[in-house]
């Protein structure tokens, strides 16, 4: 097939254009993955059963508010609060938000819990919805709940916020499950660490393929279903070795709203959660650094890799499409909030080098790779570059993201080891190419969809500054295998959100 000498000029440079950025993105995410381990070879892993059960006993760790805002969870709450009210932490109080909820979510807890009727506290310190109630426990006595009317996640969050009385908060999801030791070592930084600890993140994993008894983890395996098998690889990458690594550097730009500590004066000084971000959770560290940086104090934002929050995900392929839309438009509107970070000295790492990665590769990187997916079927057509070489590329670009993948595997199996048998190993490593080839092409489509779906909401709002976003639909799941999503978040709606 014949094609002018310009057109074959062009692709020839849009294919070595893809392959460099195929060898950059994974190159940068080698050199993550390397300062993470080494992190993991600095950072004692495990707590010693002796200052576990020392700590426990002691009033050395901070005290903490554990808070969970809840919306229709009426089938599940009664057991979720009662997690949370036995986990192990020595200091704590629990507050449960009912958003607004129309199940029966406060009758189940008023019944379990024994709850009476307590006068509602004026709050001015974080905007937030009206309280209609709020209860305390005649059998528990650190155990508050509040109803308010509806708001949103975030809104709840504030509520609880401002409710709190300890110095650090604690948010969880409520179709989350903490293990034993996950308070204590999320906390521990703030004991321990020679900076100010403002804000620690935990990790979040499936829970699918998991089992145990009364909210404990006992065994951990690979899920069997591909679409499960592929987001525990993808959760293992991102919050083992992503995460870490810029964590390691002081530069780390999310902690996962399912599973977070935060000082809760600086939550308060900050504004608390936004109700317009869809990606609340990553706009509230970006705002942590600005804020902190401007302050010129030594502080620190960081990931504890041993500390394990398992939480739902979802189980069909529409469900896992809205949620990633859901998440590249959260990520480009706290990207876009907060861009006069990008290249910031003032912000050192996290400006220089955390910002720029998640603009050039996270926000922008599906353009490039669904570029790649066009350009070298182009390329084999029309003959342009041999086909010898175009496969060798190929089969470079696939070779170099598989090893990353298992490469993570293989460090943290050996630093942190869940998988107890090999054929779980096996079934993760699977995982790995199954990503490369059905998984990552579909994905890069669904944030490409996003990014134009901002782009046709832009043209109409003329500034991205004013973007909308409900604040009803923030919360991850209102049901454990996320069927509500065709119904709660089209993707008609999602569009509609930014306006």
């Amino acid at each position: 097939m014949l094609v002018t000498s310009e057109f074959s000029t062009l692709l020839t440079l849009l294919v070595k254009a893809t392959f460099i950025y195929f060898i950059a993105i994974n190159s940068i995410q080698l050199i993550l993955i390397l300062i993470a381990w080494i992190q993991l070879k600095i950072e004692p892993l495990v707590l010693h059963r002796a200052l576990y059960y020392r700590l426990l006993k002691s009033k050395s760790l901070p005290p903490i508010t554990i808070i969970m805002p809840a919306y229709n969870e009426g089938a599940t709450i009664v057991r979720a609060t009662k997690y949370l009210l036995f986990a192990e932490y020595p200091l704590k109080e629990v507050i449960v938000v009912n958003d607004g909820s129309d199940d029966d979510s406060i009758p189940q807890l008023i019944k379990a819990f024994s709850l009476h009727r307590i006068p509602v506290a004026t709050n001015d310190k974080l905007p937030s919805m009206p309280v209609k109630a709020l209860y305390r426990s005649q059998i528990y006595p650190t155990l508050l709940v509040i109803d308010k009317e509806r708001g949103g996640k975030s809104d709840a969050l504030n509520v609880g916020i401002g409710q709190a009385t300890t110095p650090y908060i604690c948010t969880i999801d409520a179709d989350s499950l903490l293990e034993n030791d996950a308070l204590i070592k999320i906390a521990l930084p703030a004991l321990t660490s020679k900076k100010q600890t403002d804000a620690v993140g935990g990790v979040v994993r499936l829970v699918k393929g998991t089992s145990g008894r009364i909210g404990r983890i006992e065994s951990v395996s690979a899920p069997k279903e591909r679409i499960h098998l592929i987001q525990a690889l993808e959760y293992l990458r991102a919050f083992i070795f992503g995460r870490l690594g810029f964590s390691a550097m002081n530069a780390l730009l999310i902690i996962s709203g399912a599973f977070g500590l935060f000082r809760r004066d600086l939550l308060i000084k900050v504004g608390g959660f936004r109700i317009d971000q869809l990606g609340e959770d990553m706009e509230l560290i970006l705002r942590f650094h600005e804020n902190l940086a401007k302050s010129k104090v030594h502080y620190s934002i960081r990931l504890v890799p041993d500390t394990v929050c398992w939480t739902v995900t979802p189980s069909t392929i529409s469900a896992l499409h809205i949620q990633r839309r859901r998440w590249q438009m959260g990520l480009a509107q706290a990207l876009w909030t907060h861009k006069g970070m990008f290249l910031n000295p003032r912000n050192k790492l996290a400006g220089l080098f955390a910002f720029p990665y998640y603009v050039i590769l996270e926000l922008f990187g599906p353009f490039f790779e669904l570029f790649a997916y066009l350009v070298l079927p182009l390329v084999l057509i029309f003959g342009i570059i041999d086909v010898r070489i175009t496969s060798y590329l190929l089969l470079a670009m696939i070779w170099y993201t598989i090893s990353v993948s298992l490469l993570t595997i293989s460090i943290e199996q050996l630093m942190i080891p869940r998988f107890q048998r090999v054929r779980d190993l096996m079934l993760i490593a699977w995982g790995a190419v199954l990503e490369v080839f059905l998984y990552r092409p579909l994905n890069h489509l669904w944030r490409v969809e996003a990014m134009f779906g901002i782009l046709f909401a832009g043209r109409k709002s003329k500034t991205m500054k004013q973007w909308h976003v409900s604040p009803l639909t923030e919360y991850p799941s209102k049901s454990r295998d996320y069927r509500y999503n065709e119904e709660q978040e089209g993707t008609t709606k999602i569009r509609d959100q930014i306006k």
